[in-house]
């Protein structure tokens, strides 16, 4: 005589229509293919990495510290890109979206700046510290001068504006970086 508690306790059986056990064995099969594929677009840009870089921001940087540089006063635009570059560098940057220092983007504080601005904000950067007299832009492609060549000047109301050198190897268009120098003219 079997116990009623036994049967009671017993879990009850839920009949599964012919497309829902379909489509929950089919499941196994679709998740294995989708982490195949993300594996192996991962392993792919792994590899790609060492060919094009993600970002110029590590070349960037080494050239700065090559030239002596890294402890010249340093304005950057794009903050949410330049920011690569200030972290290889282990200090930080003048961002006008911040209107201060900052070695990463803060996206509480930060104002958006239009391409154009850039050489109002440098000029408002000088007017701010008036010892300053010269120092290194470091722009992003965003809101570079990309007509300007290494060693072409531009003179702009009371700017010199000196193209040194671009970095232009990196797999995201964004995080290419352009030298520059501006110097207060008195």
């Amino acid at each position: 005589q079997p116990n009623d508690d036994l049967i009671e306790n017993r879990p009850k059986e839920i009949s599964v229509s012919g497309s829902d056990r379909y489509l929950s064995g089919l499941f196994p099969h679709l998740l294995t293919f989708c982490l195949a594929v993300h594996f192996s677009a991962g392993i792919h840009r792994a590899l790609y990495d060492f060919y094009v870089p993600y970002s110029a921001g590590k070349a960037t940087a080494e050239y700065i510290q090559e030239q002596g540089w890294d402890e010249k006063q340093i304005f950057g635009t794009r903050d949410v890109e330049v920011s690569t570059v200030s972290g290889y560098l282990k200090r930080e940057i003048y961002y006008p979206e911040l209107n201060g220092l900052g070695s990463y983007a803060q996206w509480k504080n930060r104002k958006s700046v239009e391409r154009d601005d850039t050489l109002l904000h440098v000029n408002s950067f000088f007017a701010k510290n008036p010892n300053t007299h010269k120092l290194l832009l470091v722009l992003s492609k965003r809101s570079a001068f990309r007509e300007m060549n290494s060693g072409d000047v531009m003179i702009r109301d009371d700017l010199r504006i000196t193209a040194d050198e671009k970095f232009e190897r990196s797999w995201v268009n964004p995080e290419r970086f352009y030298l520059y120098w501006a110097e207060k003219i008195d």
